[in-house]
């Protein structure tokens, strides 16, 4: 039952990365259990959430890519505005070519991120351990799939632009993000959608 828990678990990773799960509510109206308590005008902003946690996240890669044979993407970052105002970043979702020894990959994500607030955590057994941030929203999560591989991303929750600028127009996928290979099952996203291409209509003899 705990590997299937921690299958569906990863399954949800998955489909939360992919999708583009918007704050379609209000935040008076939202109640996503990675939802922040604080006021949303009081949270960490999205971009201090990009230097801070989704950094982290790509020294816990760091960390455990030279003796795993190397960490691919499973899924690209995306980030997105939340209906209700603010913006929502899911992270990269991240696995590696061999495996890994779970307690090795919990002790050092126990180690990286309670520290930088996510220090609430949830459902944490050998299937896995979710980190979550309780006042400003958001999680990382660490899952075991059924065939064993460790799969790691996050969720920012709904969060105010620093300077009220939208973030979209400077995000920049992290260096560690982008140097990764993707998935042998996987077709990364074009960051932004290609405008279409113009025709150009050869003059007409006269």
């Amino acid at each position: 039952m705990r590997r299937v828990r921690g299958c569906l678990a990863a399954l949800v990773i998955v489909m939360a990365l992919v999708a583009t799960v918007s704050c379609a509510r209000s935040d008076d109206e939202r109640h996503l259990w990675w939802d922040g308590s604080a006021p949303f005008k009081e949270r960490q902003s999205i971009q201090a959430y990009q230097e801070v946690v989704e950094a982290r996240l790509g020294e816990f890669v760091a960390e455990l890519a030279p003796s795993s044979g190397g960490a691919v993407i499973m899924h690209t970052s995306n980030l997105s505005p939340c209906k209700g105002g603010g913006y929502e970043l899911y992270t990269a979702s991240i696995t590696f070519n061999l495996p890994v020894e779970y307690s090795r990959a919990r002790e050092l994500a126990g180690h990286l991120f309670p520290t930088i607030g996510l220090d609430t955590i949830t459902n944490d057994d050998h299937d896995g351990a979710f980190f979550h941030d309780k006042i400003n929203g958001g999680d990382i999560d660490l899952v075991v799939s059924i065939d064993g591989a460790i799969t790691i991303g996050g969720v920012s929750g709904c969060r105010p632009s620093r300077d009220g600028s939208d973030p979209r127009t400077t995000r920049t996928r992290p260096q560690w993000e982008t140097s990764l290979p993707p998935h042998p099952r996987h077709t990364p996203k074009p960051t932004h959608t290609p405008a279409p291409a113009t025709s150009i209509l050869s003059p007409t003899p006269s």
